[in-house]
């Protein structure tokens, strides 16, 4: 039976506990809002007509002058400082496509038509 004396003078401490908390804590009621002020509103009233009458001014008057400031960025090339990085030895490998032997005969591919895709297989041709 010494489970259910420790269970309860744990229940004990901790509502002993919990009512010291509750002594000590301050109570949180709502705080009354304060009362508005007419200012504000007259404030806020003017910054959204001043806002209106901006967007209005552009999105319904159109000046030449916006038409002065096209780019064109066609031409426009940029490195970035750390492309060197991307310049690994057998960078190569993955820009070529390798020339493969199979018994003496070489991938030739076929020419360019509606009827066929496939790559046909002719004798390596000696190079002397």
């Amino acid at each position: 039976m010494t489970d259910d004396r420790f269970e309860r003078e744990l229940r004990e401490r901790f509502g002993a506990l919990r009512a010291e908390v509750e002594r000590v804590t301050p109570a949180f009621g709502l705080r009354p809002r304060p009362a508005k002020r007419r200012g504000a509103t007259v404030w806020l009233a003017a910054a959204a007509a001043v806002v209106l009458i901006v967007a209005g001014r552009l999105a319904f008057f159109d000046d030449a002058q916006s038409q002065a400031y096209t780019f064109d960025l066609a031409g426009a090339y940029w490195t970035a400082p750390t492309d060197f990085l991307l310049n690994t030895p057998g960078l190569e490998l993955l820009s070529e496509v390798p020339e493969i032997d199979v018994n003496g005969l070489v991938p030739v591919p076929s020419p360019p038509g509606p009827e066929t895709t496939d790559t046909v297989l002719e004798p390596r041709r000696s190079q002397s």
